[in-house]
């Protein structure tokens, strides 16, 4: 990632590693850093409120999921 921080599958991948791992602190903080620089994709998103979800952090999870519905109503993922 240090060679090409606007990689977002490898941002994803790596957030999944510490997802797995259950440092939900490092995961969503990699992605946050990298929705807030680089254009996010809907499901980039829609990882980060997964993200936000199992680590409890509902209201964002919430917040995060209702704007990709908005965008997208017939994604039955986001419902």
């Amino acid at each position: 990632m240090t060679e090409n921080p606007s990689d977002k599958k490898s941002t994803l991948e790596l957030a999944h590693i510490y997802i797995e791992k259950e440092d939900f602190e490092k995961g969503l903080r990699i992605l946050s850093n990298f929705i807030d620089n680089h254009t996010a994709s809907d499901n980039l998103l829609y990882n980060y409120s997964l993200f936000c979800f199992w680590a409890g952090d509902l209201q964002t999870a919430y917040l995060e999921t209702n704007q990709l519905l908005a965008k997208n109503p017939d994604n039955i993922d986001y419902q």
